[in-house]
């Protein structure tokens, strides 16, 4: 009976030590089942964020979207980064891609139009059109209300650009060539340029700007041509005189005196041209001068200047030209 109990004792102590030798090997030993996942659960989360991105509404048109937008491309940047510790495929990774830069073009676009329909300064939304590079991809085709969309804030920053070199050219170059440029700055005024607190209210002051230039014109050439009468030919003519007191000197025959009066027959030349020019050139300054006063309302939307002052000058610079 003794001996019964004895090995009905090492017996179980047999039982529990090889009990726990097996639960120790399978928990510390052996290599751990496979756990396996029916979802990517990376994957996942990419797609809630897609959907946090179609279905959000910003409070704040300045900032909300482009947060979100930093903490979501964050995700795609660390995936698609190093292809050996990817989470997700590469075909994957750019359809999920391709599936956000539509959701998030819809919401880049509403918070653009939200800050380009209030004042605004080009530095402070650069980094707006600086963003639409992230939508250009070989891999991924946008929809097409996307790429109009897009298109729309890349025509805002080309706009801005041809704003800011229209309102450089001020030059007088014609009347035709001024109204072209006026009808442009008027268009650019009828765009969200109209809000850009830098170039606005230029855009509005420059039909005023090209008047003013049409009438610095016109006094430059009144000046030229007084020039021409009171100084140029009245010089030239004394250089005549000059030479022809020179020749007095010079015996017919030498080589002086043949020079002297080579250079005194080329002043004469000259003297004649500038004289001949004159007429024609006062008879342009004149036109000019009627021209400004028949178009400056229509074309500038100003009432012209007062030209007495002009028609005074014309008067000096004809009698000066008669007593030459």
């Amino acid at each position: 009976m003794y001996k019964i109990a004895k090995i009905a004792i090492l017996a179980g102590v047999a039982v529990v030590i090889g009990g726990v030798s097996f639960y120790w090997y399978q928990t510390q030993i052996a290599n751990p089942p496979d756990i396996q996942c029916e979802q990517n659960l990376f994957v996942e989360d990419l797609k809630q964020e897609i959907d946090k991105m179609k279905n959000f509404y910003a409070s704040n048109c300045e900032s909300d979207v482009d947060s979100l937008h930093k903490i979501i491309n964050a995700k795609f940047i660390i995936n698609g980064t190093n292809k050996k510790f990817a989470l997700i495929d590469e075909e994957t990774h750019n359809n999920l891609l391709c599936d956000y830069k539509n959701a998030y073009a819809k919401q880049f676009y509403e918070s653009c139009i939200c800050v380009f329909s209030k004042p605004w300064k080009y530095a402070e939304v650069k980094w707006r059109f600086d963003r639409l590079t992230f939508f250009d991809s070989n891999t991924c085709t946008l929809d097409t209300k996307s790429k109009e969309n897009l298109a729309s804030i890349k025509k805002i920053q080309t706009d801005y650009k041809a704003a800011t070199n229209l309102l450089q050219q001020t030059s007088y170059v014609g009347l035709v060539t001024s109204q072209k440029r006026i009808n442009v700055s008027k268009n650019y005024l009828m765009s969200y340029l109209s809000n850009c607190s830098e170039i606005a209210e230029k855009l509005r002051k420059y039909p005023q700007e090209l008047e003013r230039q049409h009438r610095k014109y016109i006094d430059a050439k009144l000046n030229a041509l007084e020039k021409l009468v009171t100084n140029d030919l009245p010089q030239i003519q004394s250089d005549i005189n000059s030479k022809s007191n020179e020749l007095r000197f010079y015996d017919y025959n030498s080589e002086d005196y043949s020079r002297l009066k080579r250079e005194r027959q080329e002043l004469e030349s000259q003297y004649d041209n500038k004289r001949n020019q004159y007429k024609q050139k006062r008879e342009n300054v004149v036109k000019d001068i009627q021209d400004y006063c028949n178009n400056a309302k229509k074309t500038y939307g100003v009432n012209p200047q007062p030209t007495d002052t002009w028609n005074q000058k014309i008067n000096n610079i004809k009698s000066s030209f008669n007593q030459l």
